[in-house]
């Protein structure tokens, strides 16, 4: 999601006559009762670094290894439970829907049952503390079952923070935070971590590692507006970037660097604007040099932008290009582990393709959770995704391969009820 709306950047639809609030954008298993290691970004100049916390896409059932052999596979494998799962239960873990805050999160519990949806991204915001935001994801994880559930939130801080209140930090914009030495950013940020964890967040959606070069600034709608971005020198940022994420994850929050490759250089918003378009960045843009230095710090996702960057791909906005998605973020800076898109619910950027088909073209690209602000639209896109499995063997592998991502990565965080590896 780009932008605050309400303030903040996700919106949500509120019933059927639904109206927009929120801002832009640009997850049941046991939680671990200690801290482990919310929209997305990495560098595309020329070194690209290595992602270390995520796994290598499944193998079918009765390949082997290199050398012939078949690997070995553990019977609590996550690899083992995506191959047991229905159709409908690998796609419901690729999608996230929002809970609006202030509603009742019995109803999203049901509908995370109804679906088997494995992650919610929490909409609005909420000043009653950490206590009060912990019973409520409690009541939202409730409906979860044994393949776990990530409870997501946009807090970036300054005008995009969903929660405050008693057992909050003050935190300021990234604006701000860029101006702190990176030793006070990491402290700050293990603390935010901490506070997250308590209220039963797995992951922040966050943070933004886009770069607004000096001359966009001023005219640069869903980053610089709103003070979202740490700056406009790529190296400074890179070290901003990294501090948030090391000491979020070791605050026991996880983390999803946004937006990929970068609003910095647009005008419009895509929550509210058609046809935003980036004609600037270049595939190894200095200026993503700070989403190579997430994937490095640990960061559990990337989020990809809605945007559309003619230099890249003209036919394709980022969340449905292969060439983003596959060749630039897994090709180039190796990132193997989740993609998660910005919202495919009520962002206008999206509005001219149907619900179902947004979901697939994100996951065929080679996306793996998309996101949708509108709870209503959860079932297209579940069953846009299984129908097309069911008829497609070529998209069915990426299901799976996807399915296997989010579980791996839940496991990683104490949330799945299988193993990674």
């Amino acid at each position: 999601m780009s932008l605050p709306r309400t303030p903040l950047r996700h919106r949500t639809v509120l019933a059927a006559g639904l109206a927009v609030l929120a801002l832009s954008l640009a997850a049941c298993g046991p939680r671990s009762a200690t801290p482990t290691a919310s929209a997305t970004a990495g560098p595309g100049s020329t070194t690209a670094p290595t992602a270390t916390t995520t796994p290598a896409p499944a193998s079918t059932p009765g390949s082997t290894g290199p050398d012939g052999v078949p690997p070995v596979i553990r019977a609590d494998s996550c690899r083992l439970r995506v191959d047991a799962m229905t159709p409908a239960e690998r796609a419901g873990q690729l999608v996230m829907v929002g809970h609006q805050v202030g509603e009742d999160p019995a109803a999203t519990a049901a509908l995370v049952k109804r679906q088997d949806l494995g992650s919610v991204i929490l909409m609005g915001t909420s000043k009653a503390g950490v206590t009060s935001v912990r019973q409520m994801t409690d009541a939202i994880r409730a409906g979860a079952g044994r393949d776990g559930l990530v409870v997501a939130v946009d807090q970036e801080g300054g005008q995009v923070r969903r929660l405050s209140g008693t057992g909050f930090t003050a935190m300021p914009s990234a604006a701000d935070q860029g101006k702190l030495s990176t030793t006070r950013l990491a402290d700050d940020a293990r603390t935010w971590g901490k506070e997250l964890h308590r209220a039963g967040i797995d992951v922040d959606l966050a943070p933004v590692a886009d770069v607004v070069p000096a001359d966009r600034v001023a005219v640069n709608e869903p980053i610089a507006r709103y003070g979202r971005g740490f700056g406009s020198d790529p190296a400074a940022v890179s070290g901003s970037v990294r501090a948030f994420v090391s000491g979020l994850r070791s605050g026991g929050t996880g983390t999803a660097v946004k937006h990929f490759p970068g609003l910095g250089q647009v005008v419009g918003n895509t929550d509210f604007a058609t046809g935003v378009t980036d004609d600037r960045t270049v595939r190894h843009d200095p200026l993503l040099a700070p989403f190579g230095a997430a994937i490095g710090a640990g960061t559990d996702m990337v989020m990809i932008s809605s945007a559309r960057y003619t230099r890249i791909d003209a036919q394709q906005p980022a969340l449905w290009s292969p060439v983003v998605i596959g060749q630039m973020l897994r090709g180039d800076l190796g990132w193997h582990g989740v993609v998660v898109s910005d919202d495919l619910g009520v962002a206008a950027q999206v509005q001219s393709v149907a619900p179902g088909e947004r979901a697939v073209r994100f996951v065929r690209a080679g996306g793996d959770i998309a996101i949708t602000v509108d709870p209503t639209l959860a079932d297209d896109m579940v069953t846009g995704l299984a129908d097309t499995a069911a008829h497609d063997p070529a998209f069915d592998r990426q299901v799976r391969d996807s399915a296997l991502r989010v579980l791996e990565m839940k496991a990683g965080r104490g949330l799945a009820g299988c193993s990674a590896g």
